[in-house]
């Protein structure tokens, strides 16, 4: 009697699979650890890379569904669905389409240049070719502030806080800057710049600030607390306000949630516009933001090249 042959294996096949069940239990556990963002520094943090752990449970759900492993593609799609209900409503919206065009509009710029850049030159051709009627820039030095002299021309009207800690802000505009100055909840805190432009005869607060990145508990607790007392600022002063800046968090972490509703500010259009790290475009993360009260609407918005950055610049069209 013939000795029973054993099933054949492939071991490629096998070392696939369990190279993708590993990728699977990191992006379980990255996307369920992320919840506790609120209570939870690291939670935090990995909680700003949302859309990454869908795309990636979504390609595994793939592999294991042609793979033909029912229970493998079951609980990975379920993870792709969890990722989804909770980045979805803040990247597309039904009620969330570009604003009118009617009305008085207006060019806004915020762009964190990195201290360290060297492309000094070709940043300022970049900006005056751009032609925004207000520019923010983050991670202004001194360096970066006489080369920035150069806007002078084009834009009369500048407000600077120049700094050597990476957190320097500066606003130049071609509009005349009404009661700028420089806002913090104290004087250990990051500077913000605040003033007032005239669009159609109607008076706009704008606000660039930059709090600390999110890396490590006293970090991310100094992010909080500047971010809230900022949208505690906003409420209090009752105006039409734009706020630029590099937020150090994301639409759908809980900080960028508490900010708006704080604040009453909104972000719209909901559209997914990746600023960080510019080194990997549409796959980065959106760090860099715009945002309005109710009656100021966004035309367009787009992303600038980085030009020796590690962000990408955000130009918004808006209009009153």
């Amino acid at each position: 009697m013939p000795e029973a042959q054993k099933p054949s294996t492939n071991p490629r096949q096998i070392s696939l699979i369990g190279l993708a069940d590993v990728l699977g239990s990191l992006i379980g556990f990255a996307s369920i650890i992320a919840f506790l963002g609120p209570w939870w520094w690291l939670a935090d943090l990995g909680s700003h890379f949302r859309p990454h752990y869908f795309v990636g449970s979504l390609c595994l759900g793939v592999f294991f569904g042609l793979k033909r492993l029912k229970l493998r593609t079951g609980l990975i799609s379920g993870l792709a669905v969890i990722n989804l209900i909770v980045i979805q409503p803040h990247i597309t919206s039904l009620n969330s389409g570009i604003g009118s065009r009617m009305g008085t509009p207006f060019r806004v710029l915020w762009w964190n240049v990195q201290s360290a850049n060297q492309e000094k030159d070709e940043t300022i051709q970049w900006l005056i070719k751009t032609s925004p009627d207000l520019i923010a820039i983050g991670e202004i030095n001194g360096a970066w502030s006489r080369s920035l002299s150069q806007l002078k021309e084009s834009y009369p009207f500048e407000y600077i806080e120049a700094r050597e800690d990476n957190f320097g802000i500066a606003v130049y505009s071609r509009l005349p800057l009404f009661n700028p100055k420089t806002i913090a909840r104290s004087d250990e805190d990051l500077p913000s710049i605040e003033a007032e432009i005239q669009i159609g005869q109607r008076p706009i607060s704008i606000i660039a600030t930059h709090p600390l990145p999110p890396i490590g508990s006293q970090a991310t607790k100094e992010r909080n607390t500047q971010l809230q007392w900022l949208a505690e600022h906003i409420r209090a002063s009752g105006k039409h306000t734009v706020v630029l800046g590099d937020l150090n968090t994301t639409p759908w972490n809980h900080t960028f949630a508490n900010f708006l509703k704080r604040s009453g500010l909104n972000s719209r259009p909901k559209e997914y516009f990746a600023t960080w790290p510019s080194t990997l475009g549409p796959l980065g993360i959106p760090l860099d933001h715009c945002l309005t009260s109710e009656r100021i609407k966004v035309q367009s918005r787009q992303i600038g090249p980085s030009i020796g950055s590690d962000h990408s610049p955000l130009i918004v069209d808006l209009v009153w």
